[in-house]
């Protein structure tokens, strides 16, 4: 049986960093976490930018 790992990356700038993984070993925790995942991933799509222009990130430390 093939296990299922979610992996969270963490976007750098100019590089994307591996930030943790951890084990999803039960069929409804993968699909809340898919669920999720296509929810932000809407709300995202929704909050970019319409002329297609991509400004960078700015984090404060």
């Amino acid at each position: 049986m093939p296990e299922n790992y979610l992996v969270v990356l963490a976007e750098r700038g100019d590089y994307i960093l591996p930030w943790t993984a951890y084990l999803v070993e039960q069929p409804h925790q993968q699909r809340k976490l898919q669920k999720e995942y296509e929810r932000i991933s809407a709300e995202k799509a929704e909050a970019a930018p319409k002329d297609g222009l991509v400004t960078p990130a700015t984090y404060s430390r």
